[in-house]
């Protein structure tokens, strides 16, 4: 979506008479905000919600999993009515694969999108039940669990700052014990992120995110090699080397990431901010005019 001519192409295709165009319009859609020029989703809202009253079931469907991020108050209330019935679609055609992970890692990450993150936490650990050996609902089921004990800790220093004791206890009490759930959460998905790389070496995002939970677990070189071998299998990506710049950035190997940002600029323009930065923590501080 670097460009506007990008974006038009695909809302263009979404008035396409073959379903199938629509429905990969849509898919390619996903995660799109907008171009730059207009406020964040005003396009998405205006060429998507007409596909939420699409005759094919499956376009209706893709179109709600495509504007499940957009703020509720951008949408009409007969949108939000549309957009309500064809996510009940999409949970019934996820759900028709109920005894497999992969339904529920699907169905906490749309309910992610729509901030049911209750849902999302239930969706996540009904994987795990169903599949415990799967990849995917761990590492999700961590990473929700651990930002919301990042908000409650928020909340824990703001209580103390002002001597609210009584606020305090209450914020603490279930942290200990959500934190080692967390912790164990993340070394059981590290094994699975482990299987899954030796099972799949060429695989560009099973080693992304092997090296992302090696990271989390501090294992910084084996992360920096995993990261690094994502990259050599897929050297367009620009996610990859976000990771890879900025784990280098905290290794304190600033050259090495001032390389792989100019890539990343050189793939997207946008990342230009990062680069600079970059640049500035190698050359130190600038010292200040003569007067």
């Amino acid at each position: 979506f670097q460009s506007p001519g990008n974006a038009q192409t695909l809302f263009r295709n979404l008035k396409d008479a073959d379903p199938q165009v629509r429905r990969a319009a849509l898919a390619a859609l996903q995660g799109f905000t907008g171009t730059g020029g207009d406020p964040p989703y005003e396009d998405l809202v205006l060429q998507a919600t007409k596909l939420l009253r699409d005759p094919v079931r499956s376009v209706r469907t893709a179109a709600a999993e495509v504007l499940a991020p957009v703020p509720r108050q951008m949408f009409s209330l007969k949108q939000q009515k549309e957009l309500k019935a064809a996510v009940v679609e999409l949970e019934q055609g996820i759900l028709a694969n109920n005894d497999r992970a992969a339904a529920y890692v699907t169905l906490g990450l749309l309910y992610e999108n729509l901030n049911r993150r209750e849902d999302a936490i239930k969706a996540y650990r009904l994987g795990i039940q169903v599949e415990p050996s799967a990849t995917g609902p761990r590492a999700n089921l961590s990473e929700l669990l651990q930002q919301e004990l990042d908000a409650r800790m928020q909340q824990i220093a703001t209580a103390q700052r002002i001597n609210d004791v009584a606020r305090v206890q209450q914020l603490m009490r279930g942290t200990e014990e959500r934190y080692h759930e967390i912790e164990q959460l993340r070394k059981q998905e590290l094994g699975n992120f482990a299987r899954d790389a030796g099972y799949a070496p060429d695989n560009p995002m099973v080693q992304y995110r092997y090296g992302l939970a090696l990271y989390r677990d501090g294992q910084l070189d084996q992360a920096e090699e995993r990261l690094v071998r994502a990259h050599e299998l897929d050297d367009q990506n620009t996610t990859f080397l976000i990771a890879i710049a900025r784990l280098l950035q905290s290794r304190q190997k600033i050259d090495e990431a001032i390389k792989y940002a100019q890539t990343l600029v050189e793939l997207d323009p946008r990342h230009g901010q990062f680069l600079l930065e970059l640049q500035q923590q190698r050359n130190g501080p600038v010292p200040p005019n003569p007067r």
